[in-house]
Parts: C-alpha cells; sequence; structure tokens
C-alpha cells in the first residue's frame, strides 16, 4: 500500500470511530438548510379583503374623527372676545383720559370688521358674543357718564343724551347699534368740549365714591345674573341666555377697568395717591373678569372637577370686584380731610 492508501484508511476509522458506521453515507448538511421544524411550521396566513377593507374603514373613521375635532377647537378659539387692553390711546391735548378709554371701549364693534377681515373664516357665535360683550362696555359707559352728569350743578346736554342713549342699549331685549353709535358720538362731544375748555370736567373723591359704587352696583347685578343661571339652567353646556349674560359681565367689566384706569390718571397727584392701592385692586380685579373666557363654557354641577362650572367662576370674581370697589369707597372716605 501506498502511503497515501494508508493515510485515507486511517481518516476512515476515526471518522467511524467518532460519528458512527453511518457517517460514510451522511449527506451533508448545509448552514442555511432549515430545520424540520421549521420547515413544518404553518405559515401565517394571508390578511383576507374584508380585513383590509375594515382596517381602511377604521383609518379613515379616526382621521376624520381628528378633523372634526380640530375644526372644533378651531372654531371655539376663534369665537372668543378677547379685550384689548391698547385700545386707550394718548388723548388729543387737554383732552381725559376716561373719556378717550369710555370711547374706545365703545369701538368694539367697528374694530370687528377689521378683525373679520384677518381670518378667512369666523364663527357665527362670535357675533353673538360680541354684541353681548358691547352690551356690557356700553352700560357701563352710560354708567359712567349717569355719574359725571348727576355730580355737575346743571347737567350736561351731551352727558345727559350718552348716558340714555347707552342705558337704552343695554336695557333693550333686542339692542339697536344706533343707540352705540349715539351714545358715542355724545360722548365723543363732551369730550371735545372739555379738550377746548368749554365744559368742565374735575376729577375729585367723591366723584372717586360715587364711580366705586356705580361699579359695585354693576358687579352685584351681574353676580345674581349669574348665581340665577346656575340654579335653574340644568345642561352643562351653558345655554344661549347664560352664555349672554357670561359675556354681558365680562364686558361690563372691561369698560370699568379701562375707565376706572383712565379715571385715575385724570387725578391730581396727591388725589390719587389717596386713592391708590385701593384703585389699583379695583383694576386688577376688573382685568381678571374681563380677562376670563375659558374654550367652551360649561355650567357643570358644583364641585365636580370632570365639568367645571364656569359660570360660578366669573361671580366669584365679580363678587371680588365688589369687595374692592367698597374698600376704594371706604379709603377714600376715611382720607377725605375734615370740614
Amino acid at each position: 500500500m501506498t502511503p497515501d492508501q494508508l493515510l485515507r484508511r486511517w481518516a476512515t476509522r476515526a471518522r467511524r470511530a467518532v460519528v458512527g458506521p453511518g457517517a460514510d453515507h451522511e449527506p451533508s448538511v448545509a448552514l442555511d438548510t432549515p430545520s424540520p421544524a421549521a420547515a413544518g411550521a404553518p405559515r401565517r396566513p394571508r390578511r383576507g379583503r374584508a380585513a383590509q377593507a375594515a382596517q381602511f374603514a377604521s383609518a379613515f373613521v379616526l382621521t376624520l374623527s381628528l378633523i372634526a375635532i380640530g375644526f372644533a377647537l378651531l372654531s371655539a378659539r376663534l369665537a372668543q372676545v378677547r379685550p384689548d387692553w391698547s385700545v386707550a390711546a394718548q388723548p388729543a391735548s387737554g383732552a381725559s383720559y376716561a373719556l378717550a378709554a369710555g370711547d374706545a371701549a365703545l369701538s368694539l364693534v367697528t374694530a370687528e370688521d377689521a378683525y373679520r377681515d384677518g381670518f378667512f373664516f369666523v364663527p357665527p357665535r362670535r357675533k353673538a358674543r360680541l354684541a353681548a360683550f358691547q352690551v356690557g362696555a356700553a352700560s357701563a359707559v352710560g354708567a359712567f357718564a349717569a355719574t359725571l352728569d348727576e355730580r355737575r350743578r346743571r347737567s350736561d346736554p351731551d352727558l345727559a343724551a350718552a348716558a340714555a342713549e347707552l342705558g337704552a342699549l343695554s336695557s333693550d331685549a333686542t339692542p339697536d347699534m344706533n343707540d352705540l353709535f349715539a351714545g358715542r358720538d355724545s360722548l365723543a362731544r363732551f369730550s371735545d368740549r372739555v379738550a377746548d375748555g368749554r365744559a368742565r370736567y374735575d376729577p375729585s373723591a367723591d366723584g372717586v365714591i360715587a364711580l366705586a359704587l356705580a361699579c359695585q352696583a354693576a358687579a352685584l347685578a351681574h353676580t345674581a345674573e349669574l348665581a340665577a343661571h346656575v340654579q335653574h339652567d340644568d345642561a352643562v353646556i351653558a345655554s344661549a341666555s347664560a352664555e349672554a349674560s357670561f359675556h354681558r359681565a365680562r364686558g361690563e367689566a372691561y369698560a370699568w377697568r379701562l375707565l376706572l384706569s383712565g379715571y385715575g390718571r385724570d387725578m391730581p397727584p396727591e388725589l390719587l395717591a389717596r386713592a391708590e392701592p385701593a384703585l389699583s385692586d379695583l383694576v386688577a380685579a376688573a382685568e381678571d373678569v374681563a380677562n376670563y373666557q375659558p374654550l367652551f363654557l360649561l355650567n357643570g354641577p358644583q364641585q365636580s372637577p370632570a365639568t367645571p362650572n364656569h359660570l360660578a367662576h366669573l361671580a366669584v370674581k365679580l363678587t371680588q370686584v365688589s369687595a374692592a370697589a367698597e374698600r376704594l369707597a371706604d379709603q377714600m372716605r376715611a382720607s377725605q380731610p375734615p370740614a
């Protein structure tokens, strides 16, 4: 035997000793060949057309739901009436800051046209909310004009006309905006006469007291109106009448904030010092009421975390306005020099 044959025989015997007698006939197994268990495993069934159609319908419904929710949120956001605190600009030389603020508070409807031009879509509900807000503001300006006129020795025709026209607007069940424009014109005529020196306008301690009491009376009236809605309305979503009451209260607080802040700027420094800090507290409380505006107005059960009662929340804020107005009046009385 040749050396090569001997080596082959020894290798064959060694393989048989390790693997077994059938080692010479076993086929080689590739590494990537699946095991018998894997080869015999059942295949995953293919999804039928019905299942695919159901999956597509679910995705379509979900997409439509998200679009509807987004549209509802956008509509609620655009329907909000947010107060503009930059409207009371610098009055003309010699004119009154408070009278300029009153004119600004009566200009919301006029400014709405510019607002609508800036958006491709404005919800119809915004018009009703703005009307209620404007009526509330007009009520405050009318009370302001009436208070000024009552303190004069002789009634001023323009102040009296402004008080009557704006009072008629706030008392009508269906407000006529022509009364708003007429009252604004009457107030503007008086303001022009003050600027020209043809009409007297002298802020005084008695005037501060009278305005504080007028503001307090308005806050108490709105508190009672909102409390009646909380007690008698059963729906969780606020009714149309409750929503109108809510925004009238906000509009009146907005105007009182502008008027009182302007009246403070019209005061002599020594008089303003006597009014502070109660005047600033009242202005801040009125501003808080005007700024309060949830995205969706709810009238839920009391003490319910899931469905808050925004009408009751605003009523609480209005009681803070009433308390601040009373403190201002008391402070001005206490600071009066002895007769």
